[in-house]
């Protein structure tokens, strides 16, 4: 009894030194504005993006809408629940900055036909193993019917 559970707290070490040297959640501090209230809250963040997977919102971060709070030198995002662009209350982005911005239609339709062309290269795989099974039952039947003809033929 005593091995085994050595043999967990060795385990446990292992989990808490990979722990340490795992990177951090990388997050941002973003100042939510929405109907009922304004929030401040630190949301993960990707590459280019913060997203809060439960309310499936995510906000496209611009390093230059980043504004100071106020009686703080903390810079935080601006973001609305109403679009994916950060908000920009000081008119930082030139015109050509907002033309150059991706609209969503564009971003969803691409992300649709990612997933689009992932599901139709699984069905083409699956429909090559489904084939390939078939061929693999048939020369099983094929086999087993000569095996048994061979054996009433000499016995």
């Amino acid at each position: 009894m005593a091995i085994k559970n050595a043999n967990i707290w060795k385990l446990q070490i292992f989990k808490n030194v990979k722990g340490l040297l795992a990177a951090p959640e990388r997050t941002l501090k973003c100042v939510l504005m929405d109907e009922d209230a304004v929030k401040l809250l630190e949301i993960p963040m990707a590459t280019g993006w913060v997203t809060i997977l439960e309310a499936k919102l995510s906000w496209m971060v611009i390093q230059k809408l980043k504004l100071k709070m106020q009686g703080s030198d903390e810079l935080v995002l601006p973001i609305s629940a109403r679009s994916y662009i950060p908000l920009d209350p000081l008119n930082r982005l030139t015109e050509a900055e907002k033309k150059s911005i991706v609209k969503l239609d564009v971003i969803a339709s691409t992300k649709y036909n990612e997933a689009f062309t992932r599901v139709a290269e699984n069905n083409r795989t699956n429909q090559g193993f489904a084939l390939l099974k078939i061929v693999v039952l048939a020369m099983v039947v094929v086999g087993s019917g000569i095996m048994l003809a061979f054996l009433i033929k000499h016995h």
